[in-house]
């Protein structure tokens, strides 16, 4: 499947009514991808500038609003305190997006980022055309790499079995994310069990990726 990343700077006409001296802008943005899952998620690297005339010091919040077509709906931000910017400086930073339930709908959707300050003005922001897909559309595994995560729902233990025959190291990465994508722990590829009773109730993603480059999601349920 071929992706197309579409990435523009644009007036942000929805954050602010007027300009003044100290403003703000986003200059950079990678990790925003064409093609996601639903509870699948982006760790994005970006950079804001200050692009006015006088220093910005404070809190700045790096902003995440999505447009499915009836206008953007604010979903997350990222707080950066302690900031002292001078003219032309840059801050690079990063954040994930979870693409869970909620503003999100299954198709096209558009992200939007852009920072914001006390006393500041939003200039510049950046957007991505962002297409979800549902559960049916994960990368088939080979049967040979099948892994079984049970039981589901659960409160106190998940297990983590293989099939027999699947061979070594096949697993590059395994990873619990909570509803909003923030990734909540990382296990080694041989984990065979995974206490469950640390995590608050509510609805986890076990995101395991294989070193051929596929992948499989598995909703987990904490009672």
């Amino acid at each position: 499947m071929k992706r197309y990343i579409l990435i523009f700077l644009f007036a942000l006409p929805f954050a602010f009514n007027s300009m003044a001296q100290d403003t703000l802008g986003m200059v950079y943005v990678s990790g925003l991808d064409t093609s996601n899952l639903m509870f699948a998620s982006d760790s994005l690297t970006y950079s804001f500038k200050n692009k006015g005339n006088t220093t910005i010091s404070g809190t700045v919040f790096i902003n995440v609003a999505v447009d499915t077509g009836s206008g953007p709906i604010f979903f997350m931000n990222d707080t950066i305190i302690g900031v002292s910017m001078m003219p032309g400086d840059t801050i690079t930073d990063s954040l994930t997006i979870g693409y869970n339930p909620g503003p999100f709908k299954i198709g096209t959707n558009i992200v939007v980022i852009w920072p914001s300050a006390a006393n500041a003005v939003t200039l510049d922001s950046i957007f991505s055309n962002v297409t979800l897909t549902a559960y049916t559309s994960v990368l088939k595994i080979d049967p040979n790499k099948k892994l079984t995560v049970y039981p589901n729902p659960t409160a106190e233990f998940l297990k983590l079995v293989t099939e027999a025959n699947a061979g070594e190291n096949y697993i590059k990465r395994i990873r619990m994310f909570d509803i909003s994508g923030k990734i909540v722990d990382e296990y080694d590829n041989n984990t065979t069990l995974i206490r469950m009773d640390k995590y608050s109730a509510g609805t986890y993603m076990l995101v395991v990726e294989y070193t051929d480059h596929t992948s499989a999601r598995h909703k987990i349920i904490r009672e």
